[in-house]
């Protein structure tokens, strides 16, 4: 995988500077919640379904918010 940086900033909007270094990432599955896997059911890799039954609904703002 290739990250590039376009722009990076401090918390005041002053340039910072950057050391590029090669790095490993580590995927970790996506967390269950209740007791289903969640769903991206319009493919964007995105999982709009929070509680995995199967749509987007309230619920899944619901579960989202209490995750948090």
């Amino acid at each position: 995988m290739t990250v590039s940086v376009s722009g990076f900033d401090n918390e005041t909007g002053g340039v910072s500077s950057l050391v590029v270094r090669d790095g490993r990432v580590s995927v970790s599955p996506e967390p269950v919640v209740s007791g289903r896997p969640p769903t991206d059911p319009d493919g964007d890799g995105l999982y709009e379904d929070v509680n995995g039954n199967g749509r987007v609904d309230y619920d899944d703002v619901v579960e989202l918010y209490a995750t948090i």
